[in-house]
């Protein structure tokens, strides 16, 4: 695992080690985050739940704490630099063309540990977002057989559900997709530097698609962004008209 900084980071002298950190841990967040919207989704439909209420702040934040934290004790391994290089070097040999004006980084020679403990945390979070999923479904079934809520209410939050999960699904497909590559092209030892380039433009297209998603899958965010829209064209034309309004 090994890599060059040529970002806005790196230009003002960050480590490079503390920015890989913080890439782990901004994605490890987003799915502490998803694991709380779906936990509150099933919190505020389900009833008599008096035992996870007392706790479900503390789950909350351990598990964001855990989220942020489990990845530091691999910066307190991270080998010599002197050493490392040349061994990476020598194994990907076209590397050279890049070191020649940006400085190699090597944030580990054995990646085993890191990829084995960055999948153990996904498959938690994982497990969490499908439980709180399967639970809020059960609640949906029970109150539309009950008719202990509405069945407008219930296809409503139907909707939402289905929302969410389409909102979900965006950052497995541009973000969890690509760095499971990862999984088998660095254990391979493999290096295609257009293959590493289009991982990570996929990552970082995230906020661009998840906020087109957001406005195409919940209404009110939607007519929101329609009426600022409308009124900004209204104004314009209202401007140009030589007309005002307050």
């Amino acid at each position: 695992m090994a890599g060059s900084g040529i970002g806005v980071l790196s230009m003002l002298g960050l480590n490079t080690g503390f920015q890989v950190y913080f890439s782990v841990m901004i994605v490890s967040v987003l799915v502490a985050t998803m694991v709380r919207v779906y936990e509150n989704r099933w919190y505020l439909l389900s009833r008599n739940r008096k035992l996870w209420r007392r706790i479900r702040g503390h789950a909350c934040i351990l598990n964001y704490i855990i989220s942020a934290t489990f990845f530091i004790p691999f910066l307190f391994f991270v080998p010599d630099q002197t050493e490392a290089v040349p061994v990476v070097l020598k194994k990907v040999p076209c590397y050279h063309l890049y070191t020649q004006t940006i400085p190699l980084y090597v944030f580990t020679l054995n990646p085993i540990p890191v990829l084995a403990t960055v999948a153990l945390f996904s498959v938690v979070q994982i497990s969490l977002m499908t439980l709180f999923v399967c639970l809020t479904v059960r609640v949906l079934a029970i109150q539309a057989k009950r008719n202990t809520t509405s069945q407008y209410t219930v296809t409503l939050h139907r909707k939402f559900l289905y929302a969410l999960m389409a909102q979900t699904g965006l950052p497995v497909i541009v973000v969890f997709c690509p760095l499971l590559s990862l999984f088998y092209l660095v254990p391979m030892g493999y290096h295609n530097q257009m293959i590493t380039n289009f991982i990570f433009i996929s990552v970082s297209l995230h906020g661009f698609f998840s906020t087109v998603l957001l406005l195409l899958v919940h209404q009110p965010y939607r007519l929101a962004t329609l009426r600022i829209l409308k009124c900004g064209c209204m104004t314009k034309n209202a401007v140009r008209g030589g007309t005002s309004f307050k």
